[in-house]
């Protein structure tokens, strides 16, 4: 009889593939439905007389890689539904059924994007798809994972093709459990362990950045946006906003995304900045900090409006256009804006003021500087300013007083001839400072319309 379920278990580790083995089957309701696939390099120290029953083995002849395995193992599954499994990544009891129960008709295709309580809970890691979705036509030259990929990459690659396609249920109340090092804070170079070091090593990220970025042309004609996340650790709140707003990007954009991390907070953005346009110059650029979880929702006025004003020649330019949020003072007692209508922090923005445009249906325009909590921009806005433009401005030569990285940015983008502006109802909360009290004073500014789109209609792109 066809099994129902295919378990592709690419493992380089002689000794650990059992254990997940076990795992495995032992959660599992019906093991007579499952036909298991154990995918090994060739040269690895495997013996096949220690192979349990009911494990079948297949060797990869081609790249010592995860990519050439997991695509050998699909190539020899016959099971309706196909599970990426390794040796670090285990199922909750009665995986089987519970997988059943979220597919709502095996004949078609569909991806299944599980909890896998992981530090990219945005991907799907550990595919798990049916034969249908594997047989169509996915621009991954008839296999599984496209065989470009060494090993990192793959999973980017398989997420953002899979909601393109339109094809993922969301079953995240199914929690599975992928065991990687970073878990605990070790990145997998440091672990000791070969397997991770070769799976990542400095040649797989490199093809990653190559291949991920092509693809993500290939796909689409639609607009590009990089995503830069500047500094770390992002916490649970932030993860579960980001992977709303990622969901969300990948089936109407082609998206990269550029991490940066740095000893020195105030070369952290240049760093970023400098890798996203080694990717190469996208349509926008999005930023996001590490202690502001993206929101949705201002993601959406940010782009309606800088859109609306590339199709209406009678609004003003728009090139860079941010979300507002609070801040604690210096004596953690006062709240502000972070944001200014001058340099002087004694003429920062208050929140009464942003709420007065929010009322009135107005932007804030004009804007000397504005933190990089959520800021939206023309890719073309970054490539002229470069990196350097985060280099902070030396303010006082004797005492040493400088701007921020950010607030140096915002003066050179001025200089350069860019307006600020601030979309009133564009808010993201700020964790260093949430809940605040209301400020009252009274508001003043410099004001445009707002152009909304209706709150059912898309974002066009």
């Amino acid at each position: 009889m066809k099994p129902l379920f295919s378990l592709l278990h690419v493992s380089a580790r002689p000794t650990r593939w059992e254990a997940t083995h076990d795992a495995w089957m032992k959660a599992c309701d019906h093991p007579d439905s499952v036909e298991y696939i154990l995918a090994v390099d060739a040269g690895g120290a495997f013996n096949r007389d220690l192979l349990y029953d009911g494990v079948r083995l297949v060797v990869n002849h081609k790249r010592p890689c995860l990519v050439d395995a997991c695509n050998l193992a699909a190539r020899n599954s016959t099971g309706t539904i196909l599970v990426f499994v390794a040796d670090d990544f285990f199922p909750p009891q009665g995986w089987d059924t519970a997988l059943l129960s979220v597919i709502p008709d095996l004949e078609k295709p569909y991806a299944v994007h599980v909890d896998a309580q992981d530090p990219w809970p945005w991907l799907m890691t550990h595919p798990i798809l049916t034969r249908k979705y594997y047989e169509q036509d996915r621009g991954c030259k008839g296999e599984l994972l496209y065989p470009e990929f060494l090993s990192v990459g793959c999973d980017d690659d398989f997420t953002e093709q899979a909601y393109k396609d339109g094809v993922v249920i969301q079953a995240k109340r199914l929690k599975f459990e992928h065991r990687h090092p970073l878990k605990q804070g070790i990145h997998p170079q440091n672990t000791g362990d070969p397997v991770y070091q070769h799976t990542n090593r400095n040649e797989a990220w490199a093809v990653k950045e190559q291949v991920l970025l092509r693809r993500q042309k290939e796909r689409s004609g639609q607009k590009s946006i990089c995503v830069i996340t500047p500094g770390t650790p992002f916490d649970a709140k932030w993860l579960r906003e980001w992977e709303k707003l990622f969901a969300y990007l990948l089936v109407r954009f082609s998206v990269s995304r550029m991490y940066g991390t740095s000893n020195n907070i105030y070369r952290v953005r240049a760093v970023a900045a400098k890798g996203a346009l080694a990717l190469g110059l996208t349509d926008y650029v999005l930023w996001i900090d590490s202690d502001n979880p993206p929101s949705l929702d201002a993601f959406g006025h940010l782009m309606a409006q800088i859109q609306a004003s590339e199709k209406q020649p009678e609004m003003p330019s728009i090139d860079i256009i941010g979300a507002w949020y609070r801040y604690a003072g210096p004596d953690n007692e006062q709240t502000y804006i972070a944001a200014g209508w001058e340099m002087d922090c004694s003429k920062q923005l208050t929140e009464a003021e942003v709420l007065r445009a929010r009322d009135a249906g107005q932007l804030l325009e004009d804007i000397a500087y504005i933190g990089f909590g959520m800021l939206l921009m023309k890719g073309s806005v970054l490539e002229k300013l470069g990196p350097q433009a985060f280099t902070p401005i030396i303010t006082d030569e004797k005492s040493g007083e400088f701007m921020a990285d950010d607030i140096s940015w915002c003066e050179r983008a001025r200089r350069a001839g860019y307006r600020i502006f601030i979309h009133p109802l564009a808010f993201v909360e700020h964790l260093k400072m949430n809940p605040v009290p209301r400020a009252k004073d009274a508001a003043k500014g410099r004001v445009v319309s707002i152009s909304e789109p209706n709150q059912n209609q898309e974002i066009a792109v």
